[in-house]
């Protein structure tokens, strides 16, 4: 049974991004100051800091909506008790009409987490999905369907979404923009005491035993 109005699962509501990217930023940290010499030997730091990103850092979430589809309809029982147009139950309960759910399947790529968090910048309005995987689910019912109606709805929503998800891209890509230009000093200093470490061992090799 469901109720007209019931949002999904609210989405961006779980942390905030600058408590994710604190965390994010502090891992891109520690493996800027363990890179080993083979990761270091022939490469740049744009290369190196390029690899440390994609292997470790988080990936913008980008819908592909070229490839999104329509599941349904099912044949579900709506409670319509909220709602004006009917007439109200004996006793308050539930009203049960019978109508059709339709689903909108948008495919995404990128950090499926990146979903679960607050931007810097927001509305008081948080849309609703669900995350199946690597596609997110929006869910319409409606008693007396109308296709043009329907894709209005749908529309509405993933427009909703896709604001937030621009607000949360604009916040990984302002704080992995500021690691790229600090990580520069932090592998030239790991080139420095890995230079260290190999003087020492060398020095080590070539002293004579006492």
């Amino acid at each position: 049974m469901s109720k007209i109005g019931t949002p999904v699962n609210q989405l961006f509501s779980r942390d905030t991004t600058s408590t994710y990217l604190y965390q994010a930023i502090h891992n891109l940290n520690v493996a800027a100051d363990r890179l080993s010499p083979e990761a270091l030997d022939g490469k740049n730091d744009d290369e190196i800091i390029d690899d440390l990103v994609t292997f470790l850092g988080p990936r913008p979430v980008m819908l592909r909506r070229d490839q999104e589809h329509i599941d349904g309809p099912e044949q579900v029982q709506i409670d319509v008790g909220n709602n004006f147009g009917y007439a109200p139950t004996f006793g308050g309960g539930p009203r049960l009409v019978l109508g059709a759910r339709f689903t909108l399947v948008v495919p995404f790529d990128g950090s499926p987490e990146l979903l679960d968090l607050r931007p810097s910048t927001y509305t008081l309005v948080v849309p609703s999905a669900d995350v199946v995987g690597t596609s997110l689910r929006f869910t319409v019912e409606e008693t007396t369907p109308d296709a043009a109606r329907i894709r209005g709805r749908f529309d509405g929503m993933v427009q909703a979404v896709q604001q937030w998800i621009d607000n949360v891209n604009a916040d990984v890509a302002r704080d992995l923009d500021g690691w790229r230009r600090q990580a520069v000093a932090r592998i030239a200093a790991q080139r420095t005491r890995l230079v260290s470490f190999r003087l020492a061992g060398e020095g080590l090799r070539g002293a004579p035993n006492v």
